[in-house]
């Protein structure tokens, strides 16, 4: 008994570890394994049994059209400021306290830095009391000239009438005037320590500083505690709305812009959308050393995007064609030192060399080797070679969007235009698809027969028949065929749903088999 135990007890152990081990494998994968990998077990589950043609490769198609293009030239660069202000105080005093630091965006009117104003206090104080005592000199000088304006006007009567004698009259006349000249003057200190007074208060204000305008603060020059005295910079303010975009660009490039070119101005440090502008200067003095000079575009700013010192893109526009053949750059490869593309020719590629033009907007210009209609390879070049297979799907930044769809080599797909040629023993069948991409419902296409030894039998036929691998049982109508010429045949087939069928085709001459095949179609909703 122990013996018949143990006879299925090893076994029983291995197949556990197995699976054990399988599903540590399974862990260890989808752990490393790169996020745009196939899961493991769905890889093994595959269809094993359909295949890319040999030498195929997974490519991203483009087809070659005329447009409008605008070529540009693109030159990095920064923001800068519109107006740069230094901020100095307008009189001596330490500095209590300073509440910004560079980058901060500050508003007209808000305080920047604070004196120490004990000492501008003690002289308002001063100039204070001093307007106090004049306005008092005055209330009692007035009073005077009061009591001797009454007094020369009655001394004045007195000596008319003879009751005093013109000696008295000039006394009187004399305090009068006297009286006079001291309220003048009380009046003049009293205007004096007015405006001292005022000045004092204008200047004790001095002790806040505040910013003149909206704008960044882009320097901090001096710290807190600091004796500030009046013409001392103690901050730079830089006027941001509008800002300056500058690009210091090549001499071979600056006769194509002018004041106008339009311009796109791309942020790099985020995605928001580019800004779109004109050159508003272009700087007449280059740089000696680096044959350069600026080009600016100054542009409104009011939610304060840009900040002096942004590296930003600029792409200038140079020039631009109504009716331009155009690729993308990176479909441009470099082949014995020309420039050249890959052309998609039935199904397979060749590389063609081109001349190229002017760059815009991540395309390039080609002037000669290309024309309208023509399809070129814009994506999955690196390992193509003239003659190679290709199948086309979608790629995006990572890399291929969407795996191809794999083919046998008698499937109608977009690479082989739908159209496939199946060589038998002695005659080889073509078909092609005149509905692209077959659909379901009724689609057209096209069956031609030729010898592979020259001379073509008579009275030949053939028979269609469709069907549908994954519901055998499926009733499917009967094709209808029309014999067009010699060894040509038009038909009209009811691919009732979608999916992959299969046409199954029979050659014959009278009642006699010639040549037997099948045809894989995939039908879309």
């Amino acid at each position: 008994m122990y013996q018949q135990k143990s006879k299925y007890f090893k076994p029983a152990l291995i197949v556990i570890g197995l699976v054990v081990l399988g599903l540590v494998i399974q862990g260890i994968v989808n752990r490393y394994k790169n996020p745009h990998q196939m899961p493991l077990l769905e890889s093994m589950a595959m269809d094993m049994t359909v295949k890319t043609p040999e030498g195929s490769a997974p490519v991203e198609l483009e087809t070659v059209k005329p447009g409008e293009f605008h070529s540009t030239v693109t030159y990095t660069g920064s923001a800068v400021a519109y107006n740069d202000i230094p901020i100095f105080p307008r009189v001596e005093g330490w500095i209590q306290s300073m509440p910004v630091y560079p980058g901060d965006r500050v508003k007209k009117g808000q305080l920047l830095a604070k004196l120490d104003t004990r000492e501008l206090s003690s002289r308002v104080t001063e100039a204070s009391e001093r307007k106090n005592s004049a306005q008092s000199a005055i209330q009692s000088a007035k009073a005077n000239f009061d009591y001797w304006e009454n007094e020369i006007q009655r001394a004045k009567a007195l000596a008319e009438e003879g009751v005093i004698t013109q000696e008295e009259l000039e006394n009187e006349q004399a305090q009068y005037e006297s009286a006079q000249s001291a309220y003048q003057q009380a009046q003049a200190n009293l205007r004096a320590e007015q405006a001292s007074t005022h000045t004092q208060n204008i200047i004790r204000s001095y002790s806040k500083i505040t910013a003149p305008m909206n704008g960044v603060i882009t320097e901090r020059n001096v710290p807190p505690g600091t004796l500030a005295s009046p013409g001392m910079q103690i901050l730079k303010l830089a006027k941001i709305d509008p800002i300056r975009i500058q690009a210091s660009v090549a001499e071979k490039d600056l006769p194509q812009i002018q004041v106008g070119s339009v311009v796109i101005i791309e942020d790099p440090k985020n995605n928001k959308q580019p800004v779109e502008a004109v050159v508003t200067s272009v700087f007449p003095l280059a740089d000696l050393k680096t044959r350069t000079s600026i080009v600016e575009a100054v542009i409104p700013n009011k939610n304060m995007r840009f900040v002096p010192g942004d590296y930003i893109r600029m792409s200038i526009q140079t020039g631009s064609k109504e009716e331009a053949i155009t690729v993308p750059e990176h479909a441009v490869v470099s082949s014995d030192q020309q420039q050249a593309v890959w052309v998609v020719k039935n199904g397979s590629v060749e590389r063609r060399y081109v001349t190229t033009g002017s760059t815009g907007s991540g395309r390039i210009e080609i002037v000669e080797g290309l024309k309208a209609g023509e399809q070129i390879v814009v994506q999955g070049l690196a390992d193509l070679r003239p003659g190679a297979s290709i199948v086309e799907t979608v790629f995006n930044k990572e890399g291929i969007k969407k795996l191809p769809q794999v083919s046998s080599g008698n499937r109608l797909t977009l690479a082989n235009q739908y159209k496939v040629s199946i060589p038998t023993e002695h005659y080889t069948l073509s078909v092609q698809s005149q509905t692209t991409p077959p659909v379901s419902g009724d689609n057209m296409f096209t069956f031609t027969v030729s010898s592979l030894h020259g001379k073509m039998p008579d009275n030949l036929s053939l028979d269609v028949t469709a069907v549908m691998p994954a519901m055998l049982k499926m009733r499917v109508p009967k094709p209808t065929l029309e014999k067009t010429g010699a060894g040509r045949f038009k038909s009209k087939i009811d691919l009732m749903m979608p999916g992959l069928w299969e046409l199954k085709l029979t050659l014959k001459q009278n009642d006699k088999t010639l040549a037997t095949s099948t045809v894989e179609v995939e039908v879309q909703e």
